[in-house]
């Protein structure tokens, strides 16, 4: 039988961290986000407040979306706060915390004088698409790779749509909605179309394997405490009230 078995969950992360390290090399876990990304920043709010909550010590570095997902697969993290399944694909020996925490909804964002008629993602293959370079639930669209436009950001992203170097830029619809917000253009709009919504998981090095099935119940707990909606709902409202500032 563990000797775990019984503890609260509280215990358990004070029981794991003090025993996974001496006095003296106590440090932070070290998580990262994806710099500039509205998700990202609800993420980084919602995994901050879970953490205080359980008492877990860490600290979260935004970075861009390459470079964070360098860190993670080369152990300088622990893990990554906010990431879609197709991350885990295109990076196996991470480890998936199973239960998903937010999500997203893949949006097309065009000119207000679009004419393309733009219905799905299918009809995007043959126009010249814009993309977030390392966010994979839009590097995953199926597009003319020749047509294909990666940036480092969503203003950028921005930019070139109104400069019309792309057609259609692809984003998050909050992140897309924020962005245009904060940087008040006013020709350019989400495509009212179904899209994909995409659940959104914690990703751990799996030199911090101990640290999964904690994680995991501590999102479970919150979810079904009704927490997880209460502090999404906070963070969202936080992002948009300084974007109009």
């Amino acid at each position: 039988m563990s000797r775990y078995y019984g503890l609260n969950l509280t215990t358990l992360f004070i029981l794991l961290f003090v025993s996974s390290f001496s006095v003296a090399e106590v440090k932070p876990y070290s998580f990262v986000g994806v710099a500039g990304l509205a998700e990202q920043e609800v993420g980084a709010s919602l995994f901050a407040t879970l953490c205080a909550k359980y008492q877990l010590d860490c600290d979260i570095e935004m970075l861009p979306a390459s470079r964070a997902e360098h860190n993670v697969c080369e152990a300088k993290s622990v893990g990554e706060i906010m990431r879609s399944w197709e991350y885990g694909l295109d990076n196996p020996d991470l480890l998936r915390v199973p239960t998903p925490y937010y999500y997203l909804q893949t949006a097309l964002i065009v000119r207000s004088d679009n004419l393309l008629n733009i219905y799905s993602l299918r009809d995007i293959k043959d126009v010249n698409v814009g993309v977030i370079r390392g966010v994979k639930h839009s590097e995953h669209i199926e597009t003319n790779s020749n047509k294909l436009l990666k940036v480092g950001s969503t203003e950028q992203l921005m930019n070139l749509l109104v400069k019309g170097r792309i057609d259609v830029a692809v984003t998050s619809r909050l992140d897309g909605a924020s962005t245009l917000r904060k940087m008040n253009i006013e020709n350019v709009m989400i495509l009212p179309v179904e899209l994909e919504t995409h659940p959104l998981y914690f990703y751990l090095n799996s030199e911090y394997a101990h640290l999964l099935p904690i994680l995991d119940r501590a999102i479970k707990e919150s979810i079904n405490s009704g927490l997880v909606d209460k502090w999404s709902a906070i963070a969202e409202s936080s992002m948009f009230s300084e974007s109009r500032e």
